[in-house]
């Protein structure tokens, strides 16, 4: 089929051209600029030039017809007998496609003989590419004639567009991708920003559609936002950038949610199916099967995606059985209206671009199943809540189930909160909460749950509530809002203990601990640890008794007994090591660095809190980072090298600012002084004055050995500056705000 055949032209059956000339093509002459598609224009000219039958599959408005044309068009010269367009499109009859396909060619129609047989020996001898586009409503039409002319034909090329393949032998299928889109918030630079094919394409046509309109660093961000939440589907861009002639940007992007409406008039002269996204749309939906349009529609609960068990779970019944699932579901990814979004030796992961979800969502409601689909929905994702750790665990990070479906339980959990079912949204919350505490997501958290524990109904099931008080106790904790935090956690240990449930009451004991153990009550602290452990050791919780212990190591610490710290550090991580690596791991190895630094082992040291960092960031554990690097950046400054130790404290500060951290916030704006006393005494005081004061605020009591080593470096700052700058100093740290604290910290080596 490729271009390396040298066929010559048989005679004069084409068409020719006015001088008598052979025509080379049908193809229309390009009205408005290709933009984009580099990579996909090449593996397909090189796909085509090597395999005869090539089919360029995706959803409607993916941009298949245009890919096919400007290849075809790149190919004119690779022809001998031409490159001819067939547009399939407008025929409802199977039997029209020879037909069709002759209309094109030019190939008159014999009496007394089948119109495939004419083709047939029409094309037998040439060397020419066929452009089959829109096949999907004649699937079976076009794998027929493709199957006989390429039999028949040896010189003959086929490229077909569809929005499934044609399933003949020898066919190379290939998928027309979405373009390319920035992955988050672009940076404000235009030419970085036009590397992105959405982005380029949205920028052309809303220039030819609204002159006035400039693209600006102030709109960066929106137009970024309206090509992703548009799937990076250039009918749909060109739709919208249409829209700009009325709208502005933020406008646009505001009117998203109800894109089906939004996205119409597109070009007059258009096919009808792509005048409108909804059309285009309406198309794909008329080729299904009923059963293939109901799953279509019962799929549409789902946010962020499913797999074939959670389908099965969800949206059979009613009129599809469960094994009959996996077989539609094929229909409709072999359709290309559900995309694969990650495979795994354990599973496949499906989703839907969000148009078409918003259709199919649409289609449901107007099925009367909305309400029934929802439910089954929030059944299903009520069952990852079985195996959920309670807070302050190990927390093995086998998760992995509600990591993946964290959007599908947000969704739950917001429709939960709409219907002030409290005790249903309770439940999906603290399946949530463990994603919020280990991604350090903590104000989403605290705020959701909040809004639940609010609800009037929220006081029917105690344990439920009293679970929900626990993980928003220690949410509040991970924020450095210690006093609501203890107030959370002692509503719930009261509700653990007056339920009986010795096991919930241990985690309450522990996070408490915590709580009390930062706000500076060492003495306190430790025994409640110690209660805790008790109880695990009694009940045979192993993994948590070793959690236990793994603070009461803390504690040691802090207090100075280094040899039992030592002891029960490592006996805890031992026992963790049958549970794989999590939160645990991460608390020990960053304790072991400490112990080691203690007793002067500096290379051990540096290793093992390396280690803790790297293996918070490898677990997506955001809070063991925070603290594993203010650790090391503390050693670093130990050792001497305060330009390193100011760098590490900035990271640990940033993360820390992004997951609202505010004890952690707290403790590198102090290490900031600390490295700054010697070099910029002045801006190390002010930094200290405004953690003192940000320390109040949140009801901390440094450590010990942090309150002696912060005071040895401000007192080595006073000198340097002088009594009277110093007392102006500190007045300017405590006028200080939080971000302006922060800020002030991460200004590099300004004075």
């Amino acid at each position: 089929m490729g271009a390396g055949h040298s066929h010559t032209s048989a005679h004069g059956e084409f068409a020719a051209e006015p001088t008598g000339k052979p025509r080379r093509h049908n193809l229309p002459a390009p009205l408005t600029s290709f933009v984009g598609r580099e990579d996909a224009l090449a593996d397909a000219t090189r796909l085509i030039e090597t395999n005869r039958l090539v089919t360029l599959v995706g959803s409607g408005g993916i941009g298949k017809t245009r890919l096919a044309i400007r290849v075809a068009r790149d190919l004119v010269e690779a022809y001998a007998d031409g490159v001819w367009l067939v547009d399939l499109a407008p025929v409802a009859d199977a039997a029209l496609v020879p037909l069709t396909v002759a209309a094109a060619l030019g190939v008159h129609e014999q009496p007394g003989r089948s119109m495939l047989v004419t083709l047939a020996e029409h094309l037998a001898t040439r060397h020419a590419l066929l452009i089959l586009d829109n096949c999907e409503h004649l699937v079976q039409a076009c794998a027929e004639l493709s199957e006989a002319m390429l039999q028949a034909c040896p010189s003959l090329g086929i490229v077909a567009t569809s929005r499934q393949a044609l399933g003949v032998g020898g066919e190379t299928v290939v998928s027309v991708p979405p373009l390319s889109l920035p992955d988050a918030v672009p940076e404000p630079d235009l030419e970085h920003l036009a590397q992105y094919e959405a982005i380029r394409l949205f920028m052309e046509r809303a220039t030819a559609a609204a002159p006035n309109f400039r693209i600006s660093e102030p709109n960066f961000a929106v137009i970024a936002e309206i090509c992703r939440r548009l799937d990076g589907v250039p009918l749909a861009i060109e739709l919208a950038a249409t829209r700009l002639k009325l709208l502005g940007a933020e406008q646009l992007a505001a009117r998203l949610d109800d894109r089906l409406q939004l996205l119409i008039g597109g070009s007059r002269t258009a096919p009808g199916r792509h005048q409108t996204l909804r059309a285009t749309l309406d198309w794909s939906y008329q080729l299904l099967s009923d059963a293939e349009r109901m799953l279509l529609r019962r799929l549409a609960v789902f946010s962020g995606g499913w797999t074939l068990a959670a389908a099965e779970e969800v949206a059979s019944g009613d009129g599809i059985e469960a094994n009959h699932v996996l077989g539609l579901l094929e229909q409709l990814l072999d359709k290309s209206l559900v995309l694969v979004e990650n495979q795994s030796p354990q599973q496949v992961r499906f989703r839907f671009l969000e148009t078409i979800r918003e259709y199919a969502l649409e289609r449901l409601s107007d099925s009367g199943e909305l309400g029934t689909v929802r439910q089954r929905h929030l059944s299903w994702c009520l069952q990852l809540a079985r195996d959920v750790q309670p807070p302050g665990m190990h927390h093995p990070w086998h998760a992995q189930d509600s990591l993946q479906e964290q959007d599908n339980l947000r969704a739950a959990l917001f429709r939960a909160i709409g219907q002030g079912d409290a005790e249903d949204g309770l439940r999906v919350a603290v399946v949530l909460a463990h994603i919020w505490y280990m991604q350090g997501h903590y104000s989403e958290g605290r705020a959701r749950l909040a809004e639940l524990l609010a609800l009037p109904s929220s006081s029917s099931a105690a344990d439920v509530r009293a679970s929900a008080l626990t993980w928003a106790g220690h949410l509040a904790y991970c924020q450095g809002d210690l006093g609501v935090a203890q107030e959370l956690l002692e509503d719930s240990l009261t509700i653990w203990r007056g339920l009986g449930n010795d096991e919930r009451t241990a985690v309450c004991l522990h996070l408490l601990a915590n709580v009390v153990r930062f706000r500076g009550d060492l003495q306190a602290a430790r025994p409640l640890f110690e209660q805790a452990s008790a109880i695990n050791h009694r009940l045979g919780h192993g993994m948590r008794e070793a959690m236990n212990l793994a603070l009461v190591a803390q504690v040691l610490f802090e207090e100075g007994d280094f040899g039992r710290a030592e002891a029960l550090n490592d006996r805890s991580f031992t026992s963790l090591q049958a549970a794989g690596p999590g939160w645990g791991t991460v608390l020990t190895v960053c304790m072991s660095g400490r112990l080691a630094a203690a007793r002067g082992d500096h290379s051990a040291a540096r290793k093992r809190l390396q280690e803790s960092v790297d293996l918070g960031r490898r677990l997506g554990i955001s809070r063991g980072v925070v603290w594993s690097l203010y650790f090391l950046a503390q050693h670093a400054l130990a050792q001497g090298d305060a330009r390193q130790a100011r760098a590490t404290f900035a990271d640990s500060l940033r993360l820390a600012r992004q997951t609202g951290d505010q004890l952690a916030t707290v403790h590198c704006v102090e290490g900031f002084a600390c490295a700054l006393a010697v070099t910029q005494p002045g801006r190390a005081i002010r930094l200290a004055e405004a953690a003192r004061v940000l320390r109040a605020a949140v009801g901390s009591i440094p450590f010990p050995a942090d309150r002696d080593r912060l005071q040895r470096w401000l007192e080595v700052a006073a000198r340097r500056l002088g009594e009277n700058a110093t007392a102006v100093a500190r007045k300017d740290g405590r006028a200080m705000t939080l971000d302006q604290v922060v800020e002030y910290a991460l200004a590099g080596d300004e004075p």
